[in-house]
């Protein structure tokens, strides 16, 4: 292997891994993208369920 050659494929190495990491970290973020967006689903039935409560109870109050 000439030393050119050898240059040349390390550097197609180091591309390589770049372009893999890259992947890595955009997959990385869609998966955190989901979580938080199953969260904020959660969230908005926890918080529907306790307004509904709370407005039960002020009506219970009022009557």
């Amino acid at each position: 292997m000439s030393p050119t050659a050898r240059i040349k494929f390390s550097q197609l190495i180091k591309i390589r891994s770049r372009s893999i990491l890259k992947k890595a970290k955009v997959k990385e973020a869609l998966k955190m993208q989901k979580q938080s967006r199953s969260l904020n689903r959660q969230l908005k039935k926890v918080s529907a369920k306790t307004f509904d409560w709370s407005a039960s109870v002020k009506r219970v109050t009022n009557d």
